[in-house]
């Protein structure tokens, strides 16, 4: 009963902590931005800035989730599949080699990507989209070598994202169990299931991480999505997206929750 009641008292004071307690973790970072929880066995939702949950923006490779899913389950590709590097040197080391999905997703390799577009038509896209509720603007007709995911004017909001990872966690997505099972194991990091995700758009820098922890009292869903404009030192920005995640969960769920 104690755990219950600190539980609920965890939630209010959440909600209604002043703003300024909240955007310490952002400002620490020089970020704008926010963090959107979901406690599914509670049906409780916590939002450090509830416009921003519902803004769409870019979902960047935070969209490899849900593309993985697409492609093994059209069988675009396959988990055993090797996609052969094509000789061109990019930015990163880990992208200038031939490449299994796996290390795609967790490398966010974006030209394996880029290819597995080239073998799925947009109605494909368009159709699974639908099903599983997660257009968001629907506007996924642009972008650069078909990637209308990091490039274009395709948006999705922090919450929308969640709507969808609760559904393949619950395994209510249209898509089979072993496709599902697959890219869960993707996702994996110890007790957190997740996903990355950074683009530039309207200069600004945009930074992803969305997914879930799956903690012993039930799993609690996270979506946090940073920004800070082009013309700025980067700074920490790309490790910010995670610590600033995991310092919300930790100060306002876990802490309280487990004395």
């Amino acid at each position: 009963m104690r755990i219950l009641i600190l539980i609920f008292i965890v939630i209010i004071n959440f909600n209604s902590a002043p703003a300024h307690a909240k955007d310490d973790f952002f400002t620490a970072c020089d970020v704008s931005g926010s963090t959107t929880l979901y406690d599914l066995n509670k049906n409780q939702w916590y939002k450090t800035n509830a416009q921003d949950t519902q803004m769409q923006t870019l979902p960047a490779s935070t969209f490899k989730i849900f593309h993985t899913l697409i492609g093994l389950e059209t069988g675009a590709t396959t988990l055993d599949e090797l996609f052969k590097w094509d000789g061109t040197v990019r930015e990163y080391p880990a992208w200038n080699q031939d490449t299994q999905l796996y290390d795609a997703f967790k490398n966010s390799t974006v030209w394996v990507y880029e290819e597995l577009a080239k073998r799925i038509d947009i109605t494909i896209y368009q159709k699974y989209l639908s099903m599983s509720e997660y257009e968001g603007n629907g506007n996924i007709n642009h972008g650069q070598n078909g990637n209308f995911w990091v490039y274009g004017n395709w948006g999705i909001s922090p919450k929308e994202q969640i709507n969808m990872l609760v559904k393949l966690y619950q395994n209510k997505l249209p898509f089979s169990i072993s496709t599902m099972d697959a890219v869960k194991k993707f996702m994996k990091e110890g007790n957190t299931y997740g996903k990355t995700g950074w683009t530039r758009s309207n200069g600004q820098h945009i930074g992803w991480w969305i997914g879930y922890k799956d903690l012993s009292n039930g799993p609690i869903f996270f979506a946090t999505r940073i920004r800070k404009d082009t013309d700025q030192e980067l700074g920490n920005f790309i490790s910010c997206r995670k610590t600033i995640t995991d310092q919300i969960i930790v100060s306002q769920i876990e802490k309280l929750a487990t004395e």
